[in-house]
């Protein structure tokens, strides 16, 4: 499964590549050439479909796995995410409860057009949605984000508030060249600027300097605030981003970093280390990086999170799984235990395979854990896994909406469902280490 992420206005983005000292990530599919924003979710492989991501988080205590939150996402007939809903797991009703809503709206191109976001309120009507955010994208002819802007919703409330307005322009390149942002000043009644952001690029239309000017004002009067330069680093396939504030009189180093790529330009480590004055070098005493690592295939498999002081300890990492097509099967964050010297886990996630909810899917789990057949069904199901179920868990139903809609012993062979309305379903049990979960269809 692919990550899908919405870009808002950022201050900077570290970058590199094969020709250019500062250029964009290759994952960062939404970013355009040396930074240029462009917004976009579309999966056409999730057409009408309802995916539901099951997290579970690890009780230290009962050292097991417990239902944590769960998140839905609804796809239209063009693939493009419509909502996605966050419900958190009630372990005295054990039921998944609505938490958080986004809802997109998109443009005929499939640019985005508005993004709207919601908090559950129990205080509102007896239980209802209240409106938090609102963002509305505008675009040029190249499709380029030229405006963006935003309004806020107090609490308990249905209205909409100003909050700020994002403003870009682009070089001839369509390179990203100033971004303006104002904010809604309600004690004078008034917009105001605040930041401006401005890109220099080299004749190879690689970025080489990026400003951050201060206002404050509603005159669009700056004063020099902060600048990120890329400098090849001090070894070959790594380059420097220098952060400097400027004092008035001079810009001053403030903190760098140092990233890493292998000849195919995969991103090994970036280490993060800050300026010490007194002494006018770069601090080797106290330091962090993030150090990534790949399946033979090319997806990346894991990132490791250390820190520096004396020797280099480990703080957090995160792993990932996928199927045999490079879609994601599950997402792990475990935390480091000082005291056992080994990875704690913290947080689960399964991915679901893509399924179409009109009904044409494969009844095969590709991660070979877990199978339902068939799939679709009318009356009956058949579960087949190779792993052994806890003796002390059920097998639990959630309905698309994290409601448990049904438990089972683990010891049936076949599990009627001839009394669940039509619609996607997720059945999960648990073994020894961890949960496994897999959608069906009820027709």
């Amino acid at each position: 499964m692919k990550t899908l992420y919405i870009l808002f206005p950022t201050l900077f983005l570290s970058i590199v590549s094969l020709n250019c000292v500062a250029q964009p990530m290759a994952a960062e599919s939404n970013i355009g050439h040396c930074g240029n924003l462009k917004v976009k979710q579309i999966d056409v492989l999730r057409s009408s479909t309802t995916d539901t991501i099951f997290c579970n988080s690890w009780n230290q205590n009962q050292q097991e796995w417990v239902d944590h939150f769960i998140t839905i996402n609804t796809y239209d007939d063009g693939g493009r995410l419509t909502e996605s809903v966050t419900k958190l797991f009630d372990t005295q009703q054990q039921t998944y409860k609505s938490s958080t809503k986004v809802i997109y709206t998109y443009y005929p191109n499939d640019s985005i057009d508005t993004k709207t976001s919601f908090l559950w309120n129990n205080e509102l009507n007896g239980g209802d949605w209240d409106y938090v955010e609102k963002m509305h994208y505008e675009y040029d002819a190249n499709n380029l984000v030229i405006n963006t802007h935003s309004w806020f919703s107090p609490y308990n409330s249905t209205e909409w508030k100003d909050l700020n307005k994002v403003h870009y322009s682009y070089s001839e390149a369509n390179l990203k060249d100033t971004v303006v942002v104002e904010y809604w000043n309600s004690v004078q009644n008034g917009w105001y600027f605040s930041y401006r952001y401005r890109y220099y690029y080299d004749e190879d239309l690689c970025l080489v300097d990026e400003y951050a000017d201060w206002a404050n004002n509603q005159s669009g009067t700056y004063i020099l605030n902060l600048r990120i330069s890329y400098l090849q680093g001090e070894v070959p396939g790594q380059i420097q981003e220098i952060e400097q504030n400027f004092d008035n009189t001079n810009w001053q180093n403030a903190s760098r970093k140092l990233i890493t790529r292998n000849s195919e330009q995969k991103l090994l480590s970036i280490r993060f280390q800050n300026w010490d004055p007194s002494n006018e070098i770069w601090d080797t005493l106290v330091m962090n990086q993030e150090v990534y690592h790949y399946y033979p295939s090319g997806l990346i498999s894991e990132i490791i999170s250390q820190s520096y002081y004396f020797e280099w300890v480990n703080n957090m990492r995160y792993g990932w799984d996928y199927d045999e097509d490079g879609n994601m099967l599950t997402s792990l964050t475990q935390q480091w235990n000082f005291s056992d010297d080994d990875w704690r886990n913290q947080q689960l996630c399964h991915y679901p395979a893509i399924q179409n909810i009109t009904g044409i899917l494969s009844d095969k789990n590709k991660s070979g854990k877990l199978q339902v057949s068939p799939n679709p069904a009318n009356d009956f199901i058949r579960i087949n896994h190779d792993q052994t179920p806890s003796q002390h868990m059920p097998l639990l139903i959630f309905d698309q909406y994290g409601h448990l809609v049904k438990t089972i012993n683990h010891t049936d062979q076949e599990i009627w469902v001839g009394d669940l309305a039509a619609g996607v379903y997720f059945i999960q049990f648990k073994n020894e280490v961890e949960f496994i979960t897999e959608k069906f269809i009820k027709q």
